[in-house]
């Protein structure tokens, strides 16, 4: 599915949305999709047209009196998240939460002990930094205060927490998104 700004513009109508989400629960025709948005056929046909228009929807006419709605491939894409993105991203996303709140929680503990091991470990960081800063500035031919007025990236835990976060809140969306409103 390529997404584009026509994609992005047919998703940007709460209408569309909405008949997109009436679709997922099965094929319809345009006057049960007109009675479920409480909306005039014709509203509803400009709609489905946009939507067509970039194959989220498509026209089921089998030779019967009435022509069907139904969601394509990318237009399941769109509304239903797949199984196995859920089976994936939800474990990744919440063993990267508990990892980061785990070193969060030591963080906390420690700092509240009054360092302990922490201390330890940072004093040993610390030296270990200020080697890497001078070697640095000589290489480099820039100032010692220079060098440490740089910020420091965030620990490699707040980012799994951040990311984590991140991808849970997507999962979660995708789900919502599957509940009809």
């Amino acid at each position: 599915m390529k997404f584009d700004i026509s994609l992005l513009k047919a998703l940007a109508s709460v209408t569309r949305l909405n008949l997109l989400k009436t679709l997922a629960l099965r094929r319809m025709t345009l006057s049960e999709l007109s009675k479920s948005q409480d909306m005039h056929v014709s509203t509803i046909k400009d709609h489905l047209e946009i939507l067509k228009s970039v194959d989220l929807v498509s026209i089921c006419d089998d030779g019967h009196k009435w022509k069907y709605y139904d969601l394509t491939t990318s237009g399941k894409y769109v509304v239903l998240p797949s199984k196995k993105e859920i089976e994936i991203l939800l474990p990744i996303s919440l063993v990267f939460i508990l990892v980061g709140l785990k070193n969060q929680l030591f963080n906390a503990l420690s700092f509240a002990r009054g360092g302990g091991l922490q201390s330890e470990m940072m004093a040993s960081v610390e030296k270990s930094a200020d080697l890497v800063i001078s070697a640095s500035s000589e290489a480099l031919d820039v100032s010692d205060s220079a060098i440490k007025s740089v910020s420091v990236l965030p620990d490699i835990y707040t980012i799994l927490l951040t990311f984590g976060v991140v991808i849970f809140v997507y999962v979660c969306i995708r789900l919502l998104l599957r509940v009809k409103t």
